[in-house]
């Protein structure tokens, strides 16, 4: 890619919870969305309650058979009106819930299978996800890590269908802190990311050698930081917007230096150590990744 950009997936969940698909993770020009859902797979379908023809709730039995509003049936343990205690949940298009409930709601250690077969198991609170769990969806996607209320936070590792894989930190379903991403074409990226980007220090390699350790912002080279090409040639020194730019030191496979200062990529003004002359090619927007 030109110039150091290296965009990534996108946000990380979906906006509707209850179509629990997750889109493509990034192909080989990175750029592409990574999604997965959020807020509660089963908001959708808990907090229904059971079919009356009274205007009067009837104490169930401890543990009974219920069929509730919507034509979904319930089997397990009751406190009064309210599912508690260990229960199974089938609704009409065959979505699952058998878990644990407390006042009628999904808490503690459960699993939901949805009707095309994607699945959550792990902790629940309140109907939300909240704790540790894992998500697998029938498109080859998986997610196994921390939640909080129903969002992906804290330590986590998604896989994605390709064979690319992110482990590391996560944010309110974002990519934030420190983490490693590992595309399938073996492409690595070790370091800060900020909302889904790559933002602050980082280590970025490629399979043929070439490597980047420096500073980035919002996906791009920028700050201080050391280009290394896979035939021995490094650039040290400032960037921006993933270009050189500022005061830097070009080095070639040979050892000879050039100090200088880059506009854009471009050497502008510059000096090899023992000769006046410098490198026809550093006149030039010689820094190309590729």
């Amino acid at each position: 890619h030109r110039g150091g950009s290296i965009g990534f997936m996108g946000n990380l969940h979906c906006q509707s919870c209850n179509t629990c698909q997750s889109s493509a993770c990034p192909s080989a020009d990175w750029g592409a969305n990574c999604g997965t859902p959020h807020d509660g797979l089963a908001h959708k379908f808990f907090g229904c309650s059971e079919e009356s023809n009274s205007s009067t709730k009837v104490e169930k039995e401890s543990h009974s058979v219920q069929t509730l509003k919507g034509g979904g049936t319930y089997t397990g343990g009751w406190n009064g009106t309210k599912r508690n205690g260990y229960g199974v949940m089938v609704w009409l298009d065959g979505a699952r819930y058998e878990g644990h409930w407390r006042d009628d709601k999904a808490h503690g250690h459960g699993v939901y299978v949805q009707a095309d077969g994607s699945t959550y198991e792990g902790q629940w609170v309140d109907d939300m996800q909240t704790g540790e769990g894992s998500e697998d969806w029938v498109d080859g996607f998986k997610y196994t890590g921390d939640y909080v209320r129903g969002r992906k936070h804290g330590r986590g590792l998604f896989e994605c269908a390709d064979g690319s894989r992110y482990d590391g930190q996560f944010l309110n379903d974002d990519i934030h802190g420190e983490g490693v991403y590992d595309w399938s074409d073996g492409r690595r990226f070790v370091g800060q990311w900020v909302q889904n980007r790559i933002e602050g220090r980082g280590l970025f390699t490629w399979t043929d050698g070439r490597s980047y350790d420096g500073e980035y912002l919002n996906n791009l080279k920028h700050g201080q930081g050391c280009f290394k090409w896979c035939d021995g040639r490094t650039y040290t020194g400032q960037w921006k917007k993933g270009d050189q730019d500022g005061k830097g030191l070009y080095t070639t496979p040979a050892g000879e230096k050039c100090r200088g200062e880059w506009r854009e990529g471009k050497l502008v003004i510059g000096s090899t150590g023992g000769s006046q002359a410098v490198p026809e090619v550093l006149q030039k927007k010689y820094y190309q990744e590729d």
